[in-house]
């Protein structure tokens, strides 16, 4: 049986319920591909078992995006709001940028930080409002990016280094030299971050 056959079958038996007998299949499959992969994650998360579907992806050496989207959608319909972000962060690690799939599992997660208190609840909040935007930005969509910078910041939450990277690299793509500007002027200015050379390079690139 080929690859495409074992992902159906266990696709069928996650969708009945019957994660043992699809982790059975998953188990002697010589060849395992990111739809063999997300299957068993998915299934294991949308019955609760978080932490078999952790264990998962970490036998994985490269997993693939589809894979980091269904973990990070499993984590959020679990309510794993911490957990999801550090998966962020580990999948950027690993060179994967969010993508549109990423998003839509990210942005129900923002109701979910009224579980978080002090510290925690800030950070989380500007985690995600930076990967939403540095998102927006990696596709080429500075409108998106510098709307969503808009309400994060009538939103209350305050930006770091990471995030005007992505702003003004989101005004680089589309070369709005007069936004990149004002908000390059702002970061000291007005929130007293130190500029770096990635701030800089975002500058040289809105310019060149």
């Amino acid at each position: 049986m080929d690859v495409s056959a074992h992902n159906s079958l266990i696709g069928l038996y996650v969708k009945c319920g019957s994660l043992d007998h699809a982790r059975e299949l998953f188990n002697v499959m010589n060849n395992k591909d990111e739809i063999t992969y997300g299957s068993i994650i998915s299934g294991y998360m949308a019955h609760g078992l978080v932490d078999k579907a952790m264990d998962l992806l970490w036998e994985i050496k490269y997993p693939r995006l589809s894979t980091w989207n269904a973990m990070i959608s499993g984590l959020v319909q679990n309510n794993r709001n911490e957990g999801f972000l550090e998966l962020v962060q580990e999948m950027q690690e690993f060179e994967f940028r969010p993508n549109a799939v990423t998003l839509s599992s990210i942005l129900p997660a923002f109701s979910g930080f009224s579980n978080l208190k002090g510290g925690k609840a800030i950070h989380a909040s500007l985690m995600v409002w930076t990967t939403i935007i540095s998102a927006y930005s990696a596709h080429g969509d500075a409108n998106a990016a510098l709307r969503l910078f808009g309400d994060m910041l009538s939103n209350g939450t305050r930006p770091d280094p990471v995030t005007f990277t992505a702003v003004l690299a989101a005004c680089a793509h589309s070369g709005m030299v007069d936004e990149a500007w004002k908000i390059f002027d702002e970061m000291f200015l007005k929130y007293g971050i130190q500029l770096s050379v990635e701030h800089y390079a975002c500058i040289v690139g809105v310019l060149s």
